[in-house]
């Protein structure tokens, strides 16, 4: 690719413009995090398949079976680069995909390879240029098993096979490769500290390893990964398929500033961090053989190459490839335990998040490495240019994660400003140093395409209200249906005036209400959003074409309402427009108290849980009024309790306050049913156990059977499942039961009343991935 300077533009605008002719803007992912589909292909194990399942404790008990289904879903996702004018696409070949059990001898994948040829051609019939990584840390597992993996030399050839294989079938197409994706991480975390697949290290190194040797076999399998690069290479350029592409390692360097700036032992560690980090991969691929500062301190430990490693390995490399995320602190260590060797000790350095004093570099994202020092990535690109003869490079990887996402409200995750400077900024660092400093960059990958680019608010919810019709319309049509109902769980709130005398916050109920509730009715209902959306949001919000409307119009047979709690609405007569969000556009605050400082109801186990049963019957009415008598389920309703953790356990099982809560919600719909003639079709309680609470885990408790997760997950039910199982009994099963409990009972009873904890025989598609909107805003 050759890059030809553009005349750059004066004004005060930023974009694609101010970069070379050519320079690829792509996004980044890897097979394993995006692919899901383990048992379409079938792929075989690698070794975070096993190593996930084994060990789930050491990954947040998450595994990706599912991932993002990108493996499915590429066409669409394909779609979604082109709509934010992404123009190349960063994707990872899964090894045990092609080759199930690690070896070309042992058996060829074919559908892996369709599935690779079709999304190759699927990237390039829209435009789009493919950089294809052939290692992403996802060794087969058989080969684990057989020899270790790369702790042998034996996985070189295998590797080796496995690459011609893809050149062979991908390389007339693909004409950008990246053998290797961060051997650092991939060696370090795997056979120094124990924390990433496969989870060796010594026990001073992570007492959760079980097997491993830190400071010995890191070096090993590093080795082993630089010879397999290697030979990838020589198989690359020797494949006619291939003769207009580029290859190379992508590495994952930070930048290191001194701990203390006055200290020149601080300032020397810099250089040693960078040797260890960038050059220990770089070196060999430079002058074919590590750095000198490595070999002083790490002595026999680590491997030697012979004359024929080395030749093979000096120059195998068309561009260096760089994950760049954020900087670091180093101070020196003079004094390190020989007794307990591991990569940092033989570097004989700190990182430090702080200086000397007390500053960090820059602010922090959402992990305790993460913070923005877009700097840092333009003097990394100088110190590389000028040690190793003004190579090319291409970001292969920059990304932000939030802070305390799962802290924040929905609507903020998706306003994501801290990410989209993080970005505008590293991408200002890389054009000032091809501009002023001469740097050879080619290209950008953002990670990731659907953490950083996919979601807009009002876009997924379009798209879900599509989805909706679509499905409605295949149940309608299915004969084995017929007699079935389908509809939305909703997730309204019931609102009040924060200022019961101020017109304004009258209004404000009402535009909560339509932001709230209509935004995803009105479309079922008449077509199209509430007029206020519309003329608040405006082009920010999308529009249903003649077609869409029609076929969301009608499309729900009862309408599924989880309802908990209400506030006090506020509202905000200016708005920021710079930064927009949900909450801006319907110029709205919600407040716990009113303004004479009083609360709805008794507070539950969250700060956004009262109790105010009276919000659900005026809400039936409300809708009721709103929508011309819909039919209604209570697909939602339950309490969590305050302190929970704090009371012992014959307290928890006392649920006094969920039984209330239960009791005067069900009176408030008895008194919709029949003094306003709302038609309720079921209630539906949250829920018949205590489980994993999105947003909170297992840190609030809904259920009415208690779960003992201490001791065996034993389910103890509580008082207000007793109180239901008297409620629900049949005429001719009573005992002497309170007369209101009694009336309330027949009265639902004579209509077809479903009351229940579990699902009926009706679909529910849910609108969001939280049942709980109301976490999504505190």
């Amino acid at each position: 690719m050759t890059l030809k300077r553009n005349t750059y533009s004066k004004k005060n605008s930023f974009g694609r413009s101010d970069f070379p002719e050519g320079f690829l803007f792509g996004t980044a992912s890897s097979a394993y995090q995006y692919e899901g589909a383990i048992n379409e292909a079938p792929r075989g194990e690698s070794v975070w398949d096993t190593f996930v399942r084994k060990y789930p404790e050491r990954n947040c008990y998450s595994n990706a079976d599912q991932a993002v289904e990108f493996y499915n879903h590429y066409k669409e996702d394909i779609q979604r680069m082109k709509d934010i004018n992404m123009d190349a696409f960063r994707f990872s070949i899964s090894w045990p995909r092609i080759l199930p059990l690690g070896k070309k001898s042992k058996g060829v994948n074919q559908e892996g390879i369709n599935f690779y040829n079709n999304l190759i051609d699927e990237l390039l019939a829209n435009g789009i240029t493919p950089l294809a990584t052939l290692f992403h840390w996802d060794t087969p597992q058989a080969l684990e098993d057989e020899y270790n993996g790369f702790l042998s030399e034996e996985a070189v050839n295998d590797f080796k096979d496995f690459a011609a294989l893809c050149f062979e079938e991908f390389g007339d197409r693909v004409k950008l490769w990246v053998t290797l994706n961060e051997p650092w991480v991939y060696s370090i975390g795997g056979y120094d500290t124990g924390r990433k697949a496969p989870g060796r290290a010594s026990k001073y190194m992570n007492e959760a390893a079980v097997a491993g040797q830190s400071g010995l076999e890191v070096y090993t399998v590093s080795h082993n990964l630089l010879l397999a690069h290697a030979e990838a290479v020589e198989v690359f350029r020797n494949n006619p398929k291939c003769k207009d592409g580029k290859i190379g390692i992508a590495h994952c360097p930070v930048w290191f500033e001194p701990y203390d700036s006055n200290c020149p032992d601080d300032k020397e560690a810099c250089e040693r961090a960078m040797e260890f980090m960038f050059g220990w991969h770089m070196d060999p691929t430079v002058y074919g053989d590590y750095p000198e500062v490595m070999k002083n301190s790490i002595g026999k430990r680590l491997p030697s190459f012979t004359t024929a490693q080395s030749k093979k390995l000096r120059g195998s490399f068309d561009f260096v490839g760089v994950n760049y995320y954020s900087a670091f602190y180093v101070k020196s260590i003079p004094e390190v335990d020989h007794n307990t060797p591991n990569w940092r000790s033989d570097a004989r350095i700190e990182w430090r998040k702080q200086n000397k004093a007390g500053q960090t570099l820059g602010v922090r994202g959402g992990s305790e490495w993460d913070f923005l020092y877009p700097q840092g990535l333009r003097k990394f690109l100088n110190y590389a240019k000028n040690k190793y003869e003004s190579p090319k490079f291409m970001i292969t990887e920059n990304g932000h994660c939030d802070m305390d996402y799962e802290k924040k409200p929905k609507l903020s995750n998706l306003m994501d400003l801290q990410r989209t400077e993080y970005h505008k900024k590293h991408l200002q660092s890389i054009q000032q140093a091809i501009q002023e400093d001469g740097v050879e960059v080619e290209g950008y990958f953002a990670w990731s395409l659907l953490d950083n680019c996919e979601f807009e608010v009002y876009t997924v919810s379009h798209n879900l209200l599509l989805a909706h019709a679509e499905a409605v319309e295949v149940f309608r049509n299915n004969p084995k249906c017929k007699d079935g109902k389908i509809g939305i769980a909703h997730c309204p709130v019931w609102f009040e005036p924060y200022d019961s005398n101020c017109p304004d916050d009258k209004e404000a109920c009402e535009r909560a209400m339509e932001f709230m509730f209509g935004w995803h009715m009105d479309p079922t209902v008449y077509g199209d959003y509430p007029e206020v959306m519309k003329k608040s949001i405006g082009k920010r919000l999308p529009s249903f074409t003649a077609a869409q409307s029609k076929k969301l119009r009608g499309s729900f047979d009862f309408v599924g309402v989880n309802y908990y709690s209400a506030f006090y609405v506020k509202s905000i007569p200016e708005v920021d427009h710079n930064t927009p969000n949900w909450r801006s556009d319907a110029r709205i605050e919600w407040r716990k108290q009113n303004k004479a400082g009083q609360t709805l109801g008794v507070r539950g186990g969250s700060e956004w849980d009262f109790l105010y049963p009276q919000g659900l019957r005026k809400f039936l009415n409300y809708a009721k009024d709103k929508y011309e008598s819909p039919k209604f389920m209570i697909t939602e309703n339950g309490h969590c309790d305050i302190d929970y953790e704090k009371k012992p356990k014959l307290s928890n099982l006392m649920d006094l306050q969920r039984t209330e809560y239960h009791k005067k919600h069900l009176q408030s719909i008895q008194q919709a049913i029949q003094e306003d003639g709302v038609e309720v079709e079921g209630y539906f309680a949250w829920s018949l156990l205590d489980n994993c609470e999105w947003n909170a885990g297992y840190g609030v408790r809904y259920g009415l059977f208690y779960v003992d997760y201490k001791n065996g997950l034993k389910r103890f039910p509580k008082m207000s499942a007793m109180w239901f199982k008297e409620f629900l009994k049949r005429e001719e099963e009573r005992g002497d039961f309170e007369e209101e409990e009694y009336l309330l009972n027949v009265a639902t009873k004579k209509k077809r009343f479903l009351l229940a904890t579990g699902s009926a025989s009706c679909f529910i598609p849910k609108m969001s991935e939280s049942s709980k909107a109301l976490e999504l805003f505190f």
